[in-house]
């Protein structure tokens, strides 16, 4: 293959510039699939973009004539680092790996959203209490087992949980990162109606007095008609919900709670770290703005 010089001479394109063009197209052809799948991490992009640029604008420069050897390593350069697929992937690894980065609407600089103590849509107390939310977790367990020893003892109940994740859990803040804020999840239990008269009474009677002890409503919020078929008892506490449903026979006996501030976070902590974010408003939490 030949080509012209800058005084219009014919110039031979040799094997090494070939390689050098080949390289840069393979390098380049890689960096989009892998931007792509995102596999790798963003510096990795940049990185194997920049060599496929290097190799592709060498082979141009030494390949085209004089006149184009600015414009055909920037045209190289640009399909590069520059191609939507290449983009969509930079984005995407910029939102795996740094979380949702935003310009501060209230001056220069940037907003790492990933930082933010806080949960996405949701509104946390100006100064949150800290709770020992381990110890919570164990006196929810130690009262929903003596509930259910006490019902498995009258009417020969067999409950059984299931894989959920259970303990004192951390809550991630929407935007790529772990908000300081933690849930309390014992394990659900599940069993199913013996069927005598008083069975479904009793049940209601032993989880009011749980619900009572824990500092829950005594009174629960009703969905159907639990009393008699099926439906679902609620008592509920400010961040906290004591459930139990019954649908045909089978009976769920759930609680839930968060999201609480837990007492292993210095005092003043949650303050200081929400102060960068004082004054800007949420965005969408990140599943929404990439659902993939």
């Amino acid at each position: 293959m030949t080509n012209l010089d800058s005084q219009g001479r014919i110039r031979r394109y040799t094997r090494t510039h070939r390689v050098a063009l080949a390289a840069g197209a393979l390098m380049i052809a890689a960096t989009s699939l892998v931007a792509i799948a995102g596999a790798w991490p963003l510096w990795s992009l940049v990185m194997i973009s920049a060599v496929a640029a290097c190799f592709s604008g060498y082979g141009a420069w030494m390949a085209v004539p004089g006149r184009l050897r600015v414009i055909a390593p920037a045209a190289i350069c640009i399909v590069a680092l520059l191609n939507p697929l290449v983009i969509v992937g930079a984005v995407t690894n910029v939102q795996t790996y740094a979380g949702l980065v935003l310009p501060n609407p209230n001056g220069p600089g940037l907003v790492l959203w990933k930082l933010y103590p806080g949960i996405a849509g949701w509104t946390a107390p100006a100064h949150p209490v800290p709770i020992d939310a381990t110890g919570r977790l164990k006196d929810v367990q130690t009262g929903m087992t003596a509930v259910k020893a006490s019902l498995s003892k009258q009417f020969r109940q067999t409950w059984q949980t299931d894989d959920t994740p259970v303990g004192v859990l951390p809550v991630a803040n929407g935007y790529g990162g772990q908000s300081l804020f933690v849930s309390i999840a014992p394990a659900p239990w599940h069993t199913r109606m013996v069927g005598t008269s008083d069975e479904r009474a009793t049940m209601i009677d032993e989880t009011t007095a749980l619900a009572v002890s824990l500092g829950l409503d005594d009174e629960p919020t009703t969905i159907g008609v639990p009393a008699t078929g099926d439906g679902t008892l609620n008592w509920h506490a400010a961040n906290e919900t004591l459930t139990l449903r019954f649908d045909g026979e089978q009976i769920t006996f759930t609680y839930l709670g968060g999201p609480f501030l837990p007492s292993t976070s210095y005092r003043g902590e949650y303050e200081s770290r929400m102060r960068p974010f004082e004054g800007i408003p949420q965005p969408e939490q990140l599943s929404r703005l990439n659902p993939h």
